[in-house]
């Protein structure tokens, strides 16, 4: 474990924040410009890779990442709870091309409408794949809810959904 590679990134990220923190205690606006560039990325493929070792695997635990994408493309962006317009305009881009590669494959086979939302049946490589989708209305958010592991689930689901979607246009 003590190997991982996303520990590495992690504490170098860690360690960009305090320099970030610094520059900007310091005022220093040549170099707050120079760290914001130069931002260490990272990558959770290989998690993705470990986790569903066969491409059938990843569509059978499709339904937990929808909800969770629709859930979050119908949000409001917020400052203090740490949800972006960008990562919400990726989540409505990822639902988007889901639901045009299940449209034109014609998988859909139910659809309900009830108080939570909208509940989708589709079939994909005879997997039966349902998940509740929000309606879209403005959505008034709460304090109580821990967004933050909600953001965390979110990165490797939209991980997933991009995994997905590219092998599912690769068959269509």
């Amino acid at each position: 474990m003590g190997h991982e590679k996303l520990l590495e990134k992690f504490r170098e990220l860690k360690i960009f924040e305090r320099k970030i923190k610094k520059a900007k205690a310091k005022n220093q606006k040549y170099d707050l410009k120079k760290l914001v560039e130069s931002k260490p990325t990272y990558s959770i493929d290989h998690i993705l890779k470990e986790r569903y070792p066969r491409f059938l695997d990843a569509i059978n635990d499709l339904d937990d990442a929808l909800c969770l994408v629709s859930l979050f493309a119908s949000l409001p962006k917020h400052e203090l709870l740490n949800i972006k317009s960008e990562t919400i305009s990726e989540c409505q881009r990822l639902l988007r091309e889901f639901y045009l590669y299940c449209a034109v494959s014609k998988n859909f086979k139910k659809g309900f409408i009830s108080i939570k939302g909208i509940y989708l049946n589709v079939e994909v490589m005879n997997y039966d794949i349902v998940w509740l989708s929000p309606i879209h209305t403005q959505q008034k958010l709460t304090f109580d809810v821990d967004y933050e592991i909600m953001s965390n689930f979110l990165e490797l689901y939209m991980s997933l959904m991009k995994f997905v979607n590219l092998k599912l246009y690769k068959y269509i």
